[in-house]
């Protein structure tokens, strides 16, 4: 009998840390940070509340409210222990160093564990279909996306928010040409046309069992000459190592439009597209991260412009694809020294995540079927 759906049970292994945000950001008033023992404490607000109450805190705290620089030297000062903070808190180990800036929190459900929404996987899959589907696009109709995206690089002056709307409107009209397939509505520009709404992602959350720990990443930008930067950015992110699950499912009536029959076509996809990234990694960058190989999706924040965008798929040829790439940064960076160094390859520097020394390559992940 045919089925109408096709669903599968699919587990991520994260080969890298990978950080969704939940677009909170802790100042270092709001956590504690013991850089001696390698521990940071994100309290619990009501238990924190509690705490300073049974120590008969309140009106201290609410005095210096507004002074407080860093947490912990206020706990200290307090003498309010490690332990007791452990007690209300949520702990992370951490070998980010003597120093913390604004922490950026990861995605977590109501029992704090973390997870990754469907969305931002989804997100991840729909560039991957883009990519393929491009690919299978005629070399006039790849030519004609192009021309639009350098005339209106080059016809966009400094004005950045332009340039961006401007792209994007580009990227709309491909994303409609190559998705909205479906006729449901005289507006091609209608989502009830796009054939994504056969391909159905639930979040995904830690295997039952499984490790939920998640680590503090710092920012690291490797220069295409082989050196690192560290950058004062710090995420929380899961990791390497953890293993989630989701379900895919897929309406093949609906997805055969964009060249998907069966859940191990969107796998082969999401492969193509981020060994297509990773060989562009190791082309200009180097390292020799044995994880990239097993790689077939890339997610979350961190993780660099060309892993989201599809120009280097649209471009006729590397050359033109770094020329355009460096122009277009130029204007939304305003840095003349993007059109002076971004010469072999744009963007110059490649996003990493520092942890216990090791370098990483920012939300690199394996999907396979369960």
């Amino acid at each position: 009998m045919k089925l109408h759906l096709e669903s599968e049970k699919i587990e991520i292994t994260c080969l890298s840390p990978v950080h969704v945000g939940s677009g909170e950001i802790l100042n270092k008033s709001q956590y504690a940070y013991n850089s001696r023992a390698g521990k940071v404490y994100f309290p619990d607000e009501s238990r924190w509340v509690q705490l300073i109450s049974s120590k008969r805190l309140i009106p201290v705290l609410a005095r210096e409210i507004n002074t407080i620089y860093d947490l912990y030297t206020w706990c200290n000062k307090n003498r309010i222990t490690d332990a007791e903070l452990a007690q209300i808190s949520r702990v992370i180990s951490t070998s980010v160093g003597s120093e913390l800036n604004d922490i950026c929190l990861c995605m977590s459900d109501a029992r704090n564990l973390p997870y990754i929404p469907g969305s931002s996987i989804k997100g991840a899959l729909r560039t991957a279909i883009l990519h393929r589907l491009i690919g299978a696009m005629t070399t006039g109709d790849k030519q004609r996306y192009w021309q639009s995206i350098e005339q209106v690089t080059n016809t966009a002056g400094d004005r950045a928010g332009a340039l961006k709307g401007s792209l994007a409107r580009v990227i709309g009209d491909l994303e409609r040409e190559q998705l909205h397939c479906l006729n449901r509505t005289n507006r091609r520009d209608n989502a009830l046309n796009s054939a994504m709404q056969g391909l159905r992602i639930s979040d995904a959350v830690i295997v039952e069992g499984g490790n939920s720990a998640t680590c503090l990443i710092k920012k690291t930008d490797r220069h295409f000459s082989g050196t690192d930067k560290p950058m004062p950015v710090i995420r929380e992110c899961l990791v390497p190592g953890t293993k989630l699950q989701f379900t895919m499912t897929i309406e093949p009536e609906i997805t055969r439009l964009i060249g998907i029959g069966k859940i191990e076509d969107v796998l082969s996809m999401a492969r193509d597209f981020t060994q297509h990234i990773m060989m562009r990694d190791k082309k200009y960058f180097g390292g020799q991260w044995e994880e990239t190989k097993q790689g077939n999706i890339v997610i979350g924040g961190g993780t660099g412009f060309v892993d989201k965008t599809l120009l280097y798929s649209l471009a006729p040829s590397e050359d033109a694809g770094i020329e355009t790439v460096r122009k277009i940064l130029n204007i939304v960076f305003n840095r003349h020294s993007h059109m002076q160094e971004d010469k072999k390859i744009s963007p110059r520097k490649l996003k990493l995540g520092l942890k216990s020394g090791k370098a990483y390559r920012m939300g690199l992940c394996r999907m396979e079927i369960v």
